[in-house]
């Protein structure tokens, strides 16, 4: 294949231009002890006390608050540019309780469009009861958003082992997101516990060290098809959507989008006893 050819192959797919972006070590995070559960609704009213960590190299500030039954995480981006694809790609947050930089075990978080009757099912799959009044509601909506995740065993989704009803004591994932005008703020909310009927928890009881990784960016299966396309000279959309809608997506630039990953250390919090 021609140097020509395979350089423009090579910015296609952005296999050589986008390294991830790494942090710098950082001393161990503590948690906070939540005294109630938190609402994850993408909005920093519940975090009013809380002590944030700055992640410089991405401009985002961050903080912890743990239970006995889950770890909850905000993470405030300062800047839009650091956002990367991220609404494409979703946020990958990796654990490991040994101390490496393993991805073997984390969740990727998502937001999706869906049909309405989709949206509904989703609702009803996690134990939420809808009223015939409401789903006449929704149905009159084209289309409708669901924030979902899929569990990652050595970063391959698995989707038939994501749990989609809570057992007694044991929440699901959840994430929201909303943009204000200080900030992009991220909520999560992630389960302790972790076993074969509930695999998407972290495994780590409170006063525990666990290694939590954060990616996020790059390009989606979609947007590399797309480049291909545009570099093979075919314009033409995906699914009916412009090539532009996968190539820059999220991010706005013109290049493609970089990846942004780093690793901390969190010691969760223990309940004080007053």
């Amino acid at each position: 294949m021609p140097k020509k050819a395979i350089f423009i192959l090579s910015l296609a797919l952005g296999v050589f231009l986008i390294p991830p972006v790494f942090s710098s070590a950082q001393d161990i995070i503590k948690s906070e002890w939540a005294v109630a559960p938190l609402n994850i609704d993408g909005l920093n009213t519940d975090w009013a006390e809380a002590v944030f960590s700055p992640q410089s190299k991405v401009k985002a500030d961050f903080a912890f608050r743990n239970d006995g039954q889950n770890i909850y995480l905000i993470m405030i981006f300062k800047d839009p540019k650091f956002l990367s694809s991220i609404d494409a790609t979703g946020m990958k947050i990796f654990f490991n309780t040994e101390g490496k930089k393993k991805k073997d075990r984390g969740l990727r978080f998502f937001k999706k469009m869906v049909k309405p009757d989709e949206f509904i099912a989703s609702l009803e799959s996690k134990g939420q009861m809808i009223s015939e009044e409401e789903k006449t509601k929704l149905r009159t909506q084209r289309a409708l958003t669901v924030f979902d995740y899929e569990l990652l065993v050595k970063e391959k989704p698995q989707t038939s082992s994501a749990p989609q009803t809570g057992a007694e004591g044991i929440d699901l994932p959840k994430y929201r997101f909303k943009r204000t005008e200080t900030g992009t703020v991220y909520e999560f909310r992630i389960p302790l516990t972790v076993d074969d009927a509930h695999p998407a928890g972290l495994g780590v009881e409170p006063g525990k060290t666990v290694k939590i990784g954060f990616e996020w960016g790059g390009l989606t299966d979609e947007m590399r098809a797309a480049r291909l396309r545009q570099a093979s000279g075919d314009n033409s959309g995906i699914a009916g959507e412009s090539i532009d809608h996968y190539v820059v997506g999220s991010w706005g630039g013109s290049g493609p989008p970089p990846v942004y990953n780093f690793w901390i250390d969190i010691q969760l919090a223990v309940k004080t006893t007053s």
